[in-house]
């Protein structure tokens, strides 16, 4: 896990300047609490650091009490806070010294940052040790003292993730994409701004994967409008996300099913009214699930139930205008399209390997392919934007006809990614 380095030697001499302290009074309070906590800085264990930040506190906290108009007593007492972990009091004593003080401001700011880079570098340490909650611990204290780096934020997000807490985590992302267009990028060399750009991209991904795990649990309590707004939501996030988009369609599938059955119900009292609102809404469903479906065969152009599933909407939709020929036309040209294909293919996976890219498999089903034949699939991989970060061809020898052979490859990547399509030669 990355860390950050410390700014600790730049800090001490900071605090030991002459001119850092001369806009406010100094006290035997803030020069005896200035002793410790330069002191702590040179010492190796946390122990003997603690010991000292919480001396420098004793001599601080007469001077919150005696001396409480001096913005120098709660600068240091920031400071000290921080490293002890007391994030809170620490945030509320830095707020209070640049009030009482505005031109602390910026030399504040960078205490902030060097409190952050501390606590965030323990936070990993923690995370390496699985200590996961002492982590979260660690690093929300790390973004209350200082909430302009995303990299907190980041760790954050997968820990609340893995935690089953949905909501922190993708808020937590939220928050990193957006520290990532804050006011230090632009402070940032080439090489750091594109790390944030990787950092941004890498988050909405994550976001995408959470609302459609939300999506995931809606549709398997049978939530079927609550799970087509969250997997919509995902592809939205990640128009790449070909899963996203077949998760969509399903659920608006599982929304029209109800709504078929009461309009084709003749022993039902349904009425004129209830009827036509029915209609509507199945109207406006199909047009939906059409889209659906267009969209994940843009990705998944040899998927047998995408072609189906379009047939019959356009089909059903002709009945509800009493028997258009323009829905029937629609649906009979994609069952022709479907009948079509050589192979199709189905239960495909993309996952990360062990080395530098994606395992890839999947079934592939033999429809009209001469036996023995091979059959080439053209995999690519794509980021967030849509850019190609990957590819790999995979060759399949045809199975007999109507029956189905698993496939599987590797296909080295350049980038995170964020979506994957094929297509088929050579069949």
């Amino acid at each position: 896990m990355k860390r950050i380095g410390t700014t600790g030697v730049a800090l001490l001499v900071l605090l030991l300047l002459p001119s850092a302290v001369s806009a406010q009074k100094d006290t035997k309070q803030t020069r005896e609490a200035s002793k410790y906590i330069g002191l702590a800085m040179t010492k190796q264990t946390p122990e003997e650091r603690a010991e000292l930040y919480r001396q420098a506190m004793e001599h601080l906290r007469e001077g919150m009490t005696e001396d409480a108009e001096n913005a120098q007593v709660w600068k240091l007492a920031g400071t000290a806070l921080a490293a002890l972990g007391d994030a809170q009091e620490a945030d509320q004593a830095f707020d209070r010294a640049v009030q009482l003080h505005p031109d602390y401001a910026e030399e504040i700011e960078a205490e902030r940052e060097s409190a952050w880079v501390e606590s965030f570098n323990e936070g990993i340490q923690l995370m390496d040790q699985q200590k996961y909650p002492e982590a979260i611990a660690e690093l929300e204290g790390a973004q209350l003292i200082y909430e302009h780096r995303p990299e907190g934020l980041m760790n954050l997000g997968a820990l609340y993730a893995n935690a089953g807490d949905q909501v922190k985590a993708e808020k937590a992302l939220l928050d990193a994409i957006a520290a990532t267009h804050g006011p230090l990028f632009e402070q940032l060399d080439a090489d750091q701004q594109a790390e944030w750009v990787r950092f941004r991209k890498l988050a909405a991904a994550n976001i995408a994967q959470i609302q459609a795990q939300q999506g995931i649990e809606a549709f398997q309590a049978e939530q079927f409008d609550s799970a087509a707004v969250r997997f919509h939501r995902a592809a939205q996030t990640n128009p790449q996300g070909r899963d996203y988009w077949f998760n969509y369609g399903q659920a608006l599938w599982a929304m029209s099913t109800p709504l078929e059955e009461a309009l084709a119900d003749t022993t039902a009292n349904v009425t004129a009214a209830d009827s036509a609102r029915i209609r509507d809404q199945l109207s406006e469903l199909y047009s939906q699930i059409q889209t659906a479906a267009r969209k994940s065969r843009e990705f998944d152009p040899n998927n047998e139930v995408l072609y189906l599933m379009e047939a019959r909407t356009h089909r059903m939709a002709g009945v509800l205008e009493g028997g258009a020929s323009a829905g029937q036309q629609e649906a009979l040209r994609l069952l022709e399209a479907h009948g079509a294909l050589a192979v199709t293919l189905d239960e495909i996976s993309v996952q990360p390997n062990a080395e530098s890219g994606v395992a890839i498999r999947g079934m592939l089903k033999n429809m009209k392919a001469t036996e023995g034949s091979t059959v080439t699939l053209r995999f690519t991989m794509l980021d967030l934007e849509g850019t190609v970060v990957g590819e790999q061809a995979i060759t399949v020898t045809a199975p007999a006809p109507e029956q189905s052979v698993a496939f599987e490859g590797a296909a080295p990547t350049t980038g995170e990614v964020a979506g994957w399509k094929y297509v088929v030669v050579g069949s």
